[in-house]
């Protein structure tokens, strides 16, 4: 392999350019996906719940928005963020609408107000 980055170093670049979504899109692992899960829905097969969903939401946000601020130009990753605020927006404004105190204490928990 290090023969071959050598001689076609510009091959190298375009094929780490095909795997970058692929890094976008599995980011999160199922360990990480069971940890979250289980501290905002109750248990790890709670896959379900208003509040997991949202904390779901916001660890990918939060982590296509560190991958932005490398990559400015990633129209891709720029376009599925902007759809995941808009889905954590309208899961927000259910939660809020059925019960506000679990709201309060989400938004509080994962410190998306400043």
């Amino acid at each position: 392999f290090q023969t071959f980055s050598q001689e076609y170093p510009h091959l190298l670049i375009f094929v780490l350019y095909l795997c970058l979504p692929f890094e976008i899109a599995m980011q999160l692992t199922a360990e990480r996906k069971k940890e979250i899960f289980t501290a905002f829905g109750g248990a790890e097969t709670n896959t379900g719940s208003t509040e997991a969903q949202i904390a779901m939401f916001t660890e990918r946000i939060n982590f296509i928005s560190a991958h932005l601020k490398e990559f400015r130009k990633d129209k891709s990753a720029e376009l599925s963020l902007i759809k995941l605020v808009g889905k954590r927006r309208s899961l927000l404004n259910y939660l809020m609408k059925k019960d506000i105190f679990k709201y309060r204490a989400l938004i509080k928990e994962l410190g998306l107000r400043k």
